[in-house]
């Protein structure tokens, strides 16, 4: 009940307080400590539900005090966060609009907290990041960024100028994903040039953590920015700082430029190539062989899993570097469950590369000749022999046939491990067998679906050829009958031989009949006394007619 009354205590305060700057300044910012340290949201819901964000925003979101203001915007972005309903309600052509003009304030604090409140609206929020676009605020921050790091050279952990990089960077990343946005990212592509630069300029991990956080939210499942990346040459310097972070032993610069060129790697064999052509897999492995930490070491199988199944220089490098038996001694030595799955992730994929079983047996067969000329003049067990370990166990994952006898132990040379339960190593190796097994399955199933999808394929076109062959012949028809009409709808006169054409002919048996009655009945022809005399002759006939 306290904590209500207190806030009922502030809005209080805030409605009558209004002309104190001071006073608005601190109880805005004790409202605001309360909302972030509001762990259930109820505090959130309170003001929420009684309209207090709608007050501080329309009372106090435009105040002519800048240190009001200021404190207004902080405290509405603290209730916003995390909070559904209050993200919705500001989600507002209004709102973006005034974020933009308070982007353009001289004042670097106003800038940082309006960067804040468009982290708060578009995280989570597609609409909020839509809005960040139509409004412009998206080009604004990526201009302030770039205006924040001109001057690299005299760049300080502790300047103002970084901690608002920060914040436009914060921002920018929450505009480009989660959820992702292509329009956005793409948007973005226009900072790699200026990236690249600054990336040349400096190995601090300070000043490029920012920069390439920026640039992994806008170049994350895009292939489009991706290509960019390459195009730029950005590429190419992120392996020199992996080169340089390497020899001068900057552990966390090397792993923030690992996970910078997972993101750029991934997916994209064009990418794959150019970093085969800096030699970025025998770095990778390099580091490995020294002491890393466990999520150092998660970051760089991924890295190496995404290079080689995309590009087969990238795996000889790998293969030629002793790969798959510095993998698989990380494997033995570590007990963290996350970094051996990275591993046998890794492994797994080496293994189903094309062309795996002709490399894997040229590298045993050098692993071979190497053992043989170290054994000579010592009598070394079989069992202590790492090359041979190697060997036995590259044998089951191309095979898949169980062997009988593992590697014992440094300190256990005379137990037999044939009638042991099952090591460690042969886990993960029946893990691997298993695993290759289900996807040979899976390609079983699948070939049988392709076929059948074809023979589908194939009865579909036969049905279209014959429609197609079908609808040919009825235009045809119907051209035909349309040449056969009169073009005009009027109507046109007929001619003699249509007429000809359309009157009834008489029968031919009934013109027969009555051309014989003709020749048969006689021309009747009366004389003075009224009696008839017959005449056949046609003289005769024209005397009478003419009489």
């Amino acid at each position: 009940m306290g904590t209500w009354e207190d806030i009922k205590l502030l809005l209080e305060c805030l409605e009558c307080q209004s002309e104190d700057p001071d006073s608005l300044q601190k109880t805005l910012e004790t409202l605001s400590s309360i909302c972030t340290n509001d762990k259930d949201g109820s505090v959130k819901n309170y003001l929420f539900d009684n309209g207090g964000l709608h007050y501080i925003w329309k009372q106090f979101g435009t105040s002519p005090y800048s240190q009001v203001k200021e404190a207004a915007h902080f405290t509405i972005a603290c209730i916003v966060q995390k909070h559904a309903k209050a993200q919705r309600l500001l989600t507002t052509a209004e709102m973006f609009t005034s974020l933009y003009q308070n982007l353009s304030d001289p004042s670097w604090t106003m800038k940082q907290v309006s960067a804040y409140i468009i982290v708060t609206l578009a995280s989570n929020n597609r609409a909020g990041q839509n809005m960040a676009r139509k409004s412009k605020c998206l080009e604004r921050l990526a201009i302030l960024f770039k205006g924040c790091l001109k001057q690299i050279a005299d760049f300080s952990k502790k300047s103002i100028e970084y901690n608002a990089a920060l914040s436009f960077s914060n921002a920018l990343c929450a505009c480009l994903c989660n959820p992702q946005n292509d329009e956005n990212q793409r948007l973005c592509a226009g900072i790699y040039p200026w990236i690249n630069n600054c990336l040349q300029q400096t190995l601090n991990p300070d000043i490029i953590q920012p920069i390439l956080s920026l640039m992994g939210a806008s170049v994350c499942n895009n292939i489009f920015n991706q290509n960019c990346i390459r195009q730029c040459g950005v590429l190419n310097t992120l392996a020199m700082l992996l080169y340089k972070a390497f020899n001068r032993q900057n552990v966390p610069l090397a792993a923030q430029v690992i996970n910078a060129l997972d993101i750029c790697v991934q997916n994209n064999g064009e990418n794959s190539k150019c970093v085969s052509e800096m030699d970025v897999v025998s770095i990778l492995l390099n580091l490995l062989k020294n002491s890393c930490e466990d999520q150092e070491v998660i970051h760089i199988a991924f890295l190496l899993r995404h290079c080689i199944e995309t590009c087969g220089s990238n795996y000889t490098q790998f293969v030629e570097g002793d790969g798959v038996k510095l993998l698989v001694n990380l494997l033995h030595d570590c007990d963290n469950e996350d970094v051996n799955k990275a591993l046998t992730y890794t492994l797994h994929t080496a293994v189903q590369n094309k062309g795996t079983a002709y490399m894997m047996t040229e590298k045993l067969e050098s692993i071979k000749s190497r053992s043989m000329s170290s054994k000579l003049g010592s009598k070394k067990s079989v069992g202590h022999n790492d090359d041979a370990y190697i060997d036995e166990t590259f044998k089951r994952l191309q095979s898949g046939v169980k062997q009988s006898k593992l590697r014992p132990e440094v300190g256990c040379p005379n137990v037999d491990y044939a009638s042991s339960t099952a090591s460690k190593q042969e886990q993960i190796i029946e893990s691997l067998q298993t695993k290759l097994q289900q996807e040979n399955a899976e390609c079983k199933k699948l070939r049988k679906e392709a076929i059948i999808l074809t023979k589908d394929k194939m009865n579909l076109e036969c049905v279209l050829a014959v429609n197609t062959n079908i609808r040919k012949q009825s235009t045809e028809i119907e051209q035909k009958k349309l040449s056969k009409t009169p073009l005009n709808n009027q109507k046109s006169r007929p001619s003699v031989q249509d007429l000809n054409e359309l009157t009834p002919k008489r029968p031919v048996q009934q013109e027969t009949r009555v051309a014989s009655i003709r020749k048969r009945s006689p021309i009747k022809v009366y004389d003075s006394d009224g009696f008839v005399k017959p005449m056949n002759a046609p003289k005769k006939i024209q005397e009478l007619q003419s009489c």
